[in-house]
């Protein structure tokens, strides 16, 4: 099964790694020696979007930017988006994974994490069209928290996380 990560919108994650076995990152954008040993990889490096792209194209549009060791999209830079979907992708593929990353979110955001993309533009103009998606909110200020399925965490539609474990927005 082919499976590319991507990030949507206000999303930023740090120390974002996949394998086919369960570990503990130790530092965020770093591997253990053990962890590399088990097969994880890291998808993020703290500094560049290398190995990154935007849905349906070969590079990365300029509102995505690496600070402080996290990746996020710009608002203010929302003119150089090439269309509505202008999500990030991991340029790997990756099957069986397990995946982990830690994300934060401004004040009343909304934004999510959609794995088992297809990238087909072609076929499907979004990429929420292809998978699903975990959703990234403030749940305490983003109306959308008031919808069961729709909170911080969850199956974005289709499942509920529970017990709720995320902290307040930034």
């Amino acid at each position: 099964m082919k499976l590319l990560i991507l990030l949507i919108f206000a999303a930023i994650i740090s120390g974002g790694s996949v394998t086919k076995k369960t570990a503990v990152v130790e530092e965020d954008n770093k591997l253990s020696l053990q962890e590399r040993k088990d097969g994880w990889q890291l998808l993020f490096d703290g500094v560049t979007l290398n190995s990154w792209h935007t849905y349906g194209y070969r590079s990365v549009v300029r509102a995505w930017e690496v600070a402080d060791e996290t990746i996020h999209l710009n608002p203010k830079d929302k003119g150089s988006w090439p269309n509505e979907s202008s999500d990030l992708l991991t340029d790997d593929d990756f099957g069986d994974f397990d995946f982990k990353y830690d994300w934060k979110i401004s004040k009343n955001g909304n934004s999510g994490l959609i794995f088992y993309v297809k990238e087909d533009k072609a076929k499907y103009k979004n990429t929420y069209e292809t998978g699903p998606e975990m959703q990234v909110l403030d749940n305490n200020g983003h109306p959308d928290a008031k919808i069961i399925k729709h909170r911080a965490g969850d199956l974005y539609d289709l499942i509920t996380s529970t017990p709720e474990t995320v902290k307040p927005a930034g």
